[in-house]
């Protein structure tokens, strides 16, 4: 799975906000908090978030963290 993962970062290669969100995601999948968390927040900055990211199990780890409770107020979104 890591291997997997470590291949389709490297192979998005696009600089859009929705790439930085499938990169969140990816980092979320292999644990990495403080990557997954800065590309969530590049992916929101930029105008894109997934409306399902709360539910997401891969980002449950970090519904309490400050980052990710500032995305969610930024797309008015449930903090909790």
């Amino acid at each position: 799975y890591k291997r997997q993962a470590l291949r389709l970062l490297r192979e998005l290669t696009a600089t859009t906000p929705r790439a930085d969100y499938e990169r969140a995601v990816v980092y979320a999948g292999l644990a990495q908090a403080d990557s997954s968390l800065y590309f969530l927040k590049k992916a929101a900055d930029g105008g894109y978030l997934y409306r399902d990211t709360k539910a997401m199990t891969v980002f449950k780890p970090y519904h309490s963290h400050p980052v990710f409770k500032a995305v969610m107020r930024q797309f008015k979104l449930p903090e909790e």
